[in-house]
């Protein structure tokens, strides 16, 4: 229940690899990290502020934490959510 920060150094793709109804996702490199790669995904409405991202992270880590208790109790198929994280993107050009 407590939000913690790290700065990070990304490289954000100019262009969206895919699209949904609601987010347009990005390809991302953590330039601390370069064997690593990650999705970013940004709503498309502009007036979507941070608390729309910090509901959807939680709503994410809820689900991994019932994901894993399900797990616990050895199903035939396992269930698997991939971690997220919120980025405050603070160069962002427009």
């Amino acid at each position: 229940g407590k939000w913690s920060a790290t700065t990070v150094v990304i490289q954000m793709e100019k262009r969206p690899f895919a699209e949904g109804s609601l987010r347009l996702a990005y390809f991302v490199h953590n330039l601390a990290k370069p064997n690593e790669l990650y999705v970013a995904k940004i709503s498309k409405k502009a007036s979507h502020g941070r608390e729309v991202y910090e509901n959807d992270v939680e709503m994410q880590i809820f689900c991994q934490i019932w994901a894993e208790k399900f797990n616990q109790m050895d199903p035939p198929k396992k269930v698997y959510y991939a971690k997220c994280w919120l980025l405050e993107l603070v160069d962002r050009p427009r």
